[in-house]
């Protein structure tokens, strides 16, 4: 058996969607001063905005473990700290995704990722979802 372990732990990314962009604009304007922006766009109906933490994780990523736990941490940082109008979009947003990246090594049938639960209490109060995507 092949199990895969943490070292495939990829990015959690911040996925928001509504039906047009005017909704998201608020939210936009702010998170694209605090995050990364990997995606606007239209994605079956719903207008989309896909980021990724520019925070320490990231920056220091190769001096100390990044782990889904750690990201999802300053996402819900800088999601809490939303001004007024942003803060109305996000809670109006139709999706609000944490999602966490995986890499499944080749042949690997099962893999174990752990999200410690201070974590997943952050995304439930933020009225998120926690998704995984594998590659």
């Amino acid at each position: 058996m092949v199990v895969a372990n943490d070292d495939a732990f990829l990015n959690v990314d911040l996925h928001i969607g509504a039906r047009t962009r005017a909704q998201l604009a608020p939210l936009i304007e702010v998170l694209d001063s605090e995050l990364f922006e990997m995606f606007v766009g239209r994605i079956r109906g719903l207008y989309h905005a896909h980021y990724e933490s520019c925070g320490p994780s990231s920056i220091e990523g190769r001096l100390r473990r990044r782990n889904a736990s750690v990201v999802i941490h300053e996402l819900a940082d800088v999601v809490e700290g939303l001004n007024a109008s942003a803060r109305r979009a996000w809670k109006a947003a139709a999706v609000r995704d944490f999602n966490v990246g995986v890499e499944v090594a080749r042949g690997a049938w099962a893999t174990a990722h752990t999200v410690e639960a201070d974590a997943v209490r952050r995304v439930a109060a933020l009225r998120a979802r926690l998704v995984f995507t594998t590659y």
